[in-house]
């Protein structure tokens, strides 16, 4: 097992809009109810923008970003349960904890919780040498997966992965259906994966040709680009004739998803999963009335329904792709900005 230094390194953001700087500090100490974690690797997502550009009030500065992250556990505070071992891999995603009493919680909606513990947000996230989680904010990590696979998993993975079965759930969807993936960067590549490995004709749509043959080699039955004047009437003939029954948008911008509202087939839903801030989705009262079309958004679930994500992604064989980052602060900063840019292949993981 790693020993703990007196002293570590994390990744701090200090103010709103403030540049990542690498600071050496004392090595926490878990309190009850905690674990000091030795961080293998933190994956950047586009809500560590929420903490970078002080987006939400929540934000607590200085805060460590990144609520994708795997470490190894080298010391357990008081309280934490047997279950929890030494040495073992845990990773945390969006949540960063829950007081298991309020309202939400008590009916099972952990993610809710009104403490609105974040991770990288309104508590510290994973990108440091040492850091301190809440032990019921971990997830095992299955021994197939290695750290850098597993971190996108804990966030973009486990959006993709929650809708697809909430869709199915609510009989929206069931195997050999066809599905659409709007977007095709770190989001809309795992819904590929997903989506495929779990049974689903998938259609990939991306603005441009550029990740034709990226989709096609995910196991997508087709792809359309979405800057074609016939983008919508396409979908509707590659998918049966009849369109998809779910839509899942993972583009951050909002625009293109009213484009293909009207493909959607009847009895459908289209899934928004991606922030896209104050941009307007319009939608038209009578296509929902004559079609019976769902629209929604969705996130990911609670941390045992991460754990059911995990374990679907070891036996589906799903497994992102990634870019690696060092862990300096020209590194962590050329992650971010690809993250942000769409120019990372697929997403972006800082290895510790």
């Amino acid at each position: 097992m790693p020993s703990v230094p007196s002293t570590s390194r994390v990744c701090q953001i200090a103010t709103k809009g403030a540049p990542f700087t690498i600071a050496e500090r004392a090595t926490p100490t878990p309190g009850p109810g905690e674990i000091l974690l030795k961080v293998e690797a933190a994956a950047f997502c586009r809500g560590d923008a929420v903490a970078k550009e002080g987006k939400w009030p929540i934000v607590q500065y200085p805060v460590i970003p990144s609520h994708e992250f795997v470490g190894r556990a080298v010391q357990l505070g008081p309280n934490v349960p047997d279950s929890y071992k030494l040495d073992a891999r845990y990773g945390v995603g969006w949540c960063g904890g829950f007081c298991s009493t309020c309202g939400a919680c008590k009916i099972g909606q952990s993610m809710n919780c009104e403490t609105h513990m974040v991770s990288g947000i309104s508590v510290n996230g994973g990108l440091g040498e040492f850091v301190i989680v809440r032990h019921e904010a971990t997830v095992p990590i299955p021994d197939s997966l290695t750290s850098p696979e597993a971190a996108p998993l804990l966030c973009a993975g486990f959006t993709v992965y929650t809708t697809l079965v909430r869709l199915q759930n609510h009989t929206f969807i069931k195997k050999g259906d066809w599905v659409a993936v709007l977007g095709m960067g770190g989001l809309g590549h795992l819904a590929v994966l997903y989506a495929v490995k779990k049974g689903y004709n998938v259609v990939a749509l991306s603005n441009g040709s550029s990740k034709r043959d990226l989709s096609l080699s995910l196991g997508a039955k087709a792809y359309i680009d979405t800057s074609s004047p016939d983008a919508a009437a396409d979908l509707v003939k590659v998918a049966g004739g009849i369109g998809p029954k779910a839509i899942i948008n993972t583009a951050p911008s909002g625009a293109p998803v009213e484009k293909f509202l009207g493909s959607v087939a009847w009895e459908g839903a289209l899934v928004n999963v991606a922030d896209t801030g104050a941009t307007p989705i319009s939608v038209s009262g009578t296509m929902l009335l004559m079609k019976r079309v769902a629209v929604m958004g969705d996130r990911t679930g609670t941390v045992a329904e991460n754990a059911e994500n995990l374990n679907a992604a070891v036996d589906l064989d799903v497994k992102p792709i990634i870019e690696k980052f060092a862990f300096t602060e020209e590194g962590i900063t050329e992650a971010y900005n690809k993250m942000m840019s769409n120019t990372v292949q697929f997403r972006a993981v800082v290895v510790l």
